[in-house]
């Protein structure tokens, strides 16, 4: 019988360490009723099986949260390193395809390049556009410094043409540019913003 209520008590005390996450730490009805369905459960297990329990589950419900935080962190961990080790750009994706035989060399060569040569085409464009050109003649950014810059976004492809072609966006990319920042770093600071593409 204490078995059970310690598994009852450890799925209240992770619901309630979950629902703390979510709440950012703001207190709710939910999380009252968590903590009193604990102190039920404390009360029951003391009544049924010794005080003893109700002191270790006391003890318990501050330690836990200890011990889950840590096991999300490693989850997050491991989740963040399978999705680095996922193709995420164009090319990581063609020699992706390419490893696993679903193109050949001389595909994965043209696709390259064809691709290559769509892009440029396309950063061309963007570059002639009144707003970007004036960012790029005020900041004496030439054509091969602005591809420099697309370069910094390869980590965040879902994103690179709208901040390439949205003038603040741009603006915020040189800065980071110029304070040295990575494509880590750059994928980062976007990503934390919440921008996405409109299209």
């Amino acid at each position: 019988m204490p078995t059970l209520y310690w598994l009852l008590f450890a799925a209240v005390a992770y619901s309630s360490f979950f629902r703390t996450q979510q709440a950012s730490g703001q207190r709710d009805t939910i999380l009252y009723a968590l903590w009193a369905l604990a102190g039920a459960l404390a009360v029951a297990a003391a009544m049924r099986s010794g005080w003893i329990h109700f002191l270790l589950m006391a003890v318990a419900w501050f330690a836990l949260p200890f011990a889950f935080r840590r096991f999300s962190g490693q989850v997050g961990a491991a989740r963040s390193r399978g999705a680095r080790n996922q193709p995420s750009t164009p090319a990581e994706v063609r020699a992706a395809r390419l490893r696993q035989g679903e193109i050949s060399v001389a595909q994965y060569r043209e696709e390259g390049g064809r691709v290559g040569r769509e892009q440029v085409d396309r950063l061309t464009e963007l570059s002639r556009e009144p707003e970007i050109a004036a960012i790029l003649r005020q900041r004496r950014i030439s054509f091969r410094q602005f591809s420099v810059l697309r370069e910094l976004l390869s980590q965040i492809p879902d994103q690179e043409w709208t901040i390439l072609g949205t003038p603040a966006l741009l603006e915020e990319l040189i800065e980071l540019s110029e304070s040295g920042k990575n494509r880590q770093e750059v994928a980062r600071h976007f990503r934390a913003q919440g921008r996405r593409p409109s299209s």
